[in-house]
């Protein structure tokens, strides 16, 4: 994973900003107001399983993604939000697996509605979906 991610901050312009936050994603985006225009949040599927190994109830981590989903509108900040699509495979056979489907589809389907527009990636090609 290590070297996954180094590869990854390789491959980025040097002039992007790189803030890593895995659990206070609020608070890292009120900080960056006036300093930023953009926002790339990768990946919103990631920042779910992070609050769910921080040992969150599925209450606290809907409530800091209803907090994301008003901070859309409320932020001079134009944001690209990048996440993963679960729920179109298998049901997982643990729990654990089925929590976190859960959480990241009510995620996505909340903040798809927050957004101005939604785009869905099939091999790399962008389909509109709002």
């Amino acid at each position: 994973m290590k070297n996954r991610i180094e590869s990854h901050r390789k491959r980025r312009d040097p002039q992007w900003t790189t803030i890593e936050e895995p659990l206070d994603l609020l608070t890292c985006l009120k900080k960056c107001k006036g300093q930023f225009d953009l926002a790339l949040i990768d990946c919103l599927t990631l920042w779910i399983s992070n609050l769910m190994g921080a040992e969150l109830t599925n209450q606290e981590i809907a409530a800091r993604v209803d907090a994301l989903s008003h901070l859309v509108h409320q932020t001079p900040i134009t944001l690209i939000l990048v996440t993963n699509e679960v729920g179109a495979g298998v049901v997982p056979e643990y729990p654990s697996g089925r929590r976190f489907r859960d959480l990241v589809g009510q995620t996505n389907s909340n903040l798809a509605a927050a957004a101005d527009s939604v785009f869905w990636m099939v091999s790399g090609i962008p389909v509109s979906v709002k």
